[in-house]
């Protein structure tokens, strides 16, 4: 009965130290789990991070190379309107120019075509005066 009951006590000592070991490791397991979560978690973030990173850097690349586009098509838009600007103010500047000549040559023959007739006034009216003498 002693053996018995030692024997008991031992196998009962045994299996509580079993239960407690086995406690332990499950709540060492369960602590494991919840560190690889957290670490998973961690990545999982630093990825995300890393490719919202690289998308945010596509697309200010994108932007700025839309950006671009449209001022080098302006720059080019002002450099065909300044060529376009400079031979519509040469062409105007040669009309005015034209138009000056024509007004001055008009005066001149006014002029000249008065004096041809002043002097030819003068000359019938002399000639008038001489016959009537």
């Amino acid at each position: 009965r002693i053996v018995m009951k030692m024997t008991v006590n031992l196998i009962s000592s045994v299996f509580d130290c079993w239960a407690h070991n086995m406690q332990e490791l499950q709540s060492e397991r369960v602590e494991q789990e919840r560190k690889l979560g957290v670490m998973k978690r961690i990545l999982l973030r630093m990825t995300s991070k890393v490719m919202a990173g690289a998308l945010q850097r596509w697309q200010d690349e994108t932007e700025e190379r839309v950006d671009l586009r449209a001022k080098s098509a302006k720059i080019m838009i002002r450099m065909s309107n300044k060529s376009l600007v400079a031979v519509w103010d040469a062409w105007r500047e040669h009309a005015v120019g034209k138009m000056q000549m024509s007004q001055r040559l008009k005066k001149l023959l006014h002029r000249w075509l008065n004096k041809s007739s002043a002097v030819a006034f003068a000359t019938w009216s002399e000639h008038s005066k001489e016959q009537m003498r």
